[in-house]
């Protein structure tokens, strides 16, 4: 534990931080969370929503799928109930074929008037288009480029990033000089951290590699718009990496 502990340059009183907050401070919803009872988890729901079945083969249907499937069901058994009150009110038979051309009909009007769109999935494919339904494909993403420029002469820039799933969280960077030519370059594990601090991480790295090789003048370059706040506003960065953030923006300036 010793060596994790991080002694800020001015000297700071000492103050009371809740583990599991980012900020350090304790609320009623983080004191709920820590004492309420907790629920063994069902094993049946995890093979319902699991990220490894496909979303086709699963409950998460896409707005418009799920619009026209719940259609299918509902004239499905409207079909039936009116087939059943024609036999036994009106002692008229209904036939099937009638019947499937009915439901289908009225499931592709709704599915066609639907304002949801549908998903990439060959399943969802295959179901709208059994039903007589036209696909609402989304929008298309908009695509930007983003070209890298090479800092002024006498300048060093580092391109610095991190990223963290359920299970552990790292960073790195790539360190070039004004002629674009390679310097260095790091990858490192943060250890149980969200995207967010690994890519502070990231940023703070960068800075201890440029100190110990005396480069003067640094440029730093990230795709997180809320870590370059955070290098501006102390409130911004969690209680953890608060006291080890400030040394390295005292080097910094």
């Amino acid at each position: 534990m010793a060596n994790t502990i991080t002694l800020p340059v001015e000297p700071a009183l000492d103050q009371r931080c809740w583990n599991d907050s980012t900020s350090g401070l304790i609320s009623m919803k983080l004191a709920y969370e820590f004492k309420r009872k907790q629920y063994s988890t069902k094993q049946w729901a995890k093979s319902i929503w699991c990220r490894d079945i496909p979303p086709s083969k699963s409950l998460n249907w896409s707005p418009q799928c799920k619009v026209t499937i719940k259609a299918a069901i509902i004239n499905l058994l409207n079909a039936i109930w009116l087939a059943r009150n024609n036999a036994r009110f009106n002692n008229k038979t209904t036939h099937w074929k009638s019947s499937v051309a009915w439901i289908l009909s009225n499931t592709a009007l709704t599915g066609n008037n639907s304002s949801g769109v549908c998903s990439a999935s060959i399943r969802e494919f295959v179901i709208l288009k059994s039903l007589n339904v036209s696909l609402h494909p989304p929008k298309p993403l908009i695509m930007k480029e983003i070209i890298w420029q090479p800092p002024i002469p006498q300048w060093v820039k580092c391109n610095t990033d991190g990223a963290s799933n359920t299970s552990t969280s790292s960073c790195g960077g790539l360190f070039r000089n004004h002629n674009a030519y390679f310097l260095c370059a790091f990858a490192e594990n943060t250890g149980l951290k969200s995207a967010y601090k690994a890519k502070l991480c990231g940023v703070m790295r960068a800075i201890e590699i440029t100190a110990g090789r005396n480069w003067s003048n640094l440029l730093l370059e990230t795709d997180s718009t809320l870590v370059v706040m955070g290098f501006k506003s102390s409130a911004l960065v969690p209680w953890d990496l608060g006291k080890e953030t400030n040394v390295r923006i005292s080097w910094l300036i």
